[in-house]
């Protein structure tokens, strides 16, 4: 398709929904021999990272491209319209695409890994708490000797998967659950810190590193 000539003698190739897009997007970014320099030395100070998107938004095809630089040797006395201009100066710019992604990978980096530290913290957190609290350890070596006494076989462990089980088994005599009867257990055979931890609860620091713990399975 043959490129138009518009009423101020400019060179017009893209067609006007993509020029007037270009066009807006522009009044709201430095100008474009900035924006190449600033690209290249990935300078935050010329161009923001919302302007990051707008230029993502707006690469350059390699059709675009020859279709302009071939407007232009036509028409060599003739300027570019300002949105061929602006494309024509961002395909100057080598592996833009992936200059313009590492660039707001670079800036959205911090508020990554913050957004991914901190529950992982809270995660080690948890498990070094309940890594350390002998109430929890004392209810698990219980519940352990329970499982061994009732399935007549000795293991060195189970999976924490078993724990959601433990308040739906009951008793044929009281219908009590398994969880009921761990409880006392551990209450009468447990130390007084023990048992002031089991009446009182975990702190309110505790039970939110437990719960991120808990949210993991």
């Amino acid at each position: 398709k043959q490129q138009e000539l518009n009423k101020s003698k400019e060179i017009i190739v893209l067609d006007h929904k993509r020029s007037n897009a270009i066009n807006i997007a522009m009044t709201k970014l430095p100008p474009p021999r900035a924006i190449k320099a600033a690209i290249l030395k990935m300078d935050a100070t010329v161009v923001t990272r919302e302007g990051i998107d707008k230029l993502l938004n707006m690469l350059p095809t390699d059709e675009e491209r020859g279709k302009i630089q071939e407007a232009q040797l036509s028409n060599p006395d003739l300027p570019l319209g300002s949105a061929e201009q602006f494309l024509l100066t961002l395909a100057t710019i080598s592996e833009l695409g992936a200059r313009l992604k590492l660039w707001a990978f670079r800036l959205d980096f911090d508020n990554c890994e913050k957004e991914i530290a901190e529950p992982l913290m809270d995660l080690k957190q948890g498990i070094e708490i309940l890594r350390q609290n002998r109430t929890f350890r004392c209810i698990l070596s219980t519940l352990l000797s329970v499982g061994i006494f009732l399935n007549g076989a000795p293991v060195k462990g189970f999976q924490i998967e078993y724990l959601a089980k433990v308040p739906e088994v009951k008793d044929t005599v009281h219908k009590h659950s398994l969880l009921h009867h761990l409880c006392h257990m551990v209450m009468e055979t447990s130390s007084d810190t023990m048992r002031r931890t089991l009446k009182n609860g975990l702190t309110d620091e505790e039970k939110q590193h437990v719960a991120a713990l808990i949210q993991t399975y």
